[in-house]
């Protein structure tokens, strides 16, 4: 039962980075039952290191799939003056009575490249020069 839990959790994990990511619903569908068809491994080492992989993986695809609109956001991005953007200040958090359906709002409503940027850094962990 434990098993079903996780993978329940998985797809509804990938589903929504996904999303995140490309604000289509179809793709992210399409995206997610491929990474679930993938077959597993019984070795949890190399399952935990093809899982990490397998996620790289679907995040590139992912981004494959609005390839164009990136690349227009981020000719948008570069073209605003970096002076006039305000970061956050360190000490930030997120409101403990935010939503899913809130930040998922809040998200949508960033321009695709620095969504794609705070996602994959915030919330993946990747290094910022990736």
């Amino acid at each position: 039962m434990q098993t079903l839990d996780y993978a329940d959790k998985t797809a509804a994990d990938l589903y929504w980075l996904a999303f995140l990511l490309t604000e289509g619903r179809g793709p992210s569908l399409d995206l997610t039952l491929e990474a679930l068809a993938s077959p597993g491994d019984g070795n949890s080492f190399f399952s935990s290191w093809i899982l990490a992989w397998s996620r790289r993986v679907f995040i590139a695809k992912a981004l494959a799939t609005v390839r164009g609109e990136l690349a227009q956001s981020a000719r948008r991005t570069a073209s605003r003056r970096a002076d006039k953007v305000e970061l956050p200040p360190r000490n930030w958090s997120l409101d403990r009575n935010t939503t899913k359906s809130k930040l998922q709002d809040a998200l949508l409503a960033i321009d695709l490249f620095p969504r794609c940027a705070l996602l994959l850094s915030v919330f993946e962990g990747a290094p910022l020069e990736d």
